[in-house]
């Protein structure tokens, strides 16, 4: 497998693998240096935090197949080396029902709808495009506006916010 480095930006570095994979990161701005190890399937298996914090991921098997579901992250914290473990719990539809201890519910077109209860919540329009949000009780709105651009006619996207009601 071939090895090229990435471009610094903003103080950050990156390591590929010959599948352009990230394989190490150092981040010069937080002090943190990683290593990143992937299982069979092309997905991340294990993050080393090199101070020494890790994250392991472990996904769904079916007759020895992973199915690409992450069903659960351990994280160390490279400090007090105390443990997290986080469990994923999926709807019929392969959304995630359930992160940790945290409900999450979706639209009959698989977008997110309340992420830990109706205090935040997204709504859509019929586009598929995230209108508005309420997060904590703040709501947002958001607006999108499609305009052409040079000979072209190409159409962008911009997306506004407008102030809370």
């Amino acid at each position: 497998m071939a090895q090229r480095a990435g471009v610094a930006s903003k103080n950050v570095k990156y390591l590929y693998d010959g599948y352009d994979r990230i394989i190490k990161e150092d981040n010069e701005s937080f002090g943190i240096k990683l290593e990143y190890e992937y299982n069979s399937s092309g997905k991340i298996d294990n993050i080393f935090y090199l101070n020494p914090a890790t994250q392991k991921y472990e996904y769904y098997k079916s007759f020895n197949h992973d199915d690409g579901r992450l069903i659960s992250l351990t994280s160390t914290n490279p400090v007090s080396g105390a443990t997290q473990q986080t469990g994923y719990l999926y709807d019929n539809f392969g959304n995630v029902a359930e992160r940790g201890n945290v409900p999450l519910t979706y639209t009959r077109t698989s977008l997110l709808k309340t992420y830990g209860g109706n205090s935040n919540a997204y709504e859509y329009n019929h586009q598929g495009v995230r209108c508005k949000k309420t997060i904590g009780g703040v709501t947002t709105a958001y607006y999108a506006r499609l305009c052409l651009s040079g000979k072209s006619f190409e159409i962008c996207r911009r997306y506004d916010m407008l102030p809370n009601n």
